[in-house]
């Protein structure tokens, strides 16, 4: 018999959240996984379940999850300000809607998206847990799509 132990997606979520940790999680659907999909990029639930994650994670508050959820870097940037993170606490959950409209896989990435690449993967002190949501993992920019330590498929 192991003594492998297996831990949850939620372990992970409460540890980042209890610890001090920074977990970056990626909800996508137009992608293949363990479960045969649907393969349909749109209407599957992303959106709602990235929601539902922020208001559990959040204390059951859907104005904060409606504060914390950005549709565009400079938005999703201002989250994770250090002044105002100093005065309000630390976030236990972040969320960036529709990821690959605002910064999508192209040739020559723009500078703004790979400065907030960057600062998403320092940005512990001020958040916990970074949620987003895309089509594919495929179809956001490179430097977003390397700092995601889970994608979650919407089967």
């Amino acid at each position: 018999m192991s003594s492998h132990t297996e831990k949850e997606l939620a372990d992970y979520l409460l540890n980042a959240i209890d610890n001090d940790y920074l977990i970056n999680l990626l909800i996508t659907s137009h992608t293949q996984g363990k479960r045969k999909s649907a393969n349909m990029p749109f209407g599957l639930g992303k959106t709602t379940l990235e929601f539902w994650l922020n208001y559990y994670m959040n204390g059951k508050n859907w104005d904060r999850v409606f504060e914390t959820t950005k549709y565009n870097p400079y938005e999703f940037f201002t989250l994770f300000d250090p002044t105002v993170r100093q005065k309000e606490g630390r976030l236990n959950a972040v969320s960036y809607d529709d990821l690959q409209a605002t910064c999508p896989a192209e040739q020559g990435v723009p500078r703004a998206v790979r400065r907030l690449a960057n600062y998403m993967t320092t940005s512990r002190p001020e958040v916990a847990c970074i949620l987003a949501t895309a089509d594919n993992i495929n179809n956001i920019s490179s430097p977003l799509r390397k700092i995601f330590l889970f994608e979650l498929i919407v089967a």
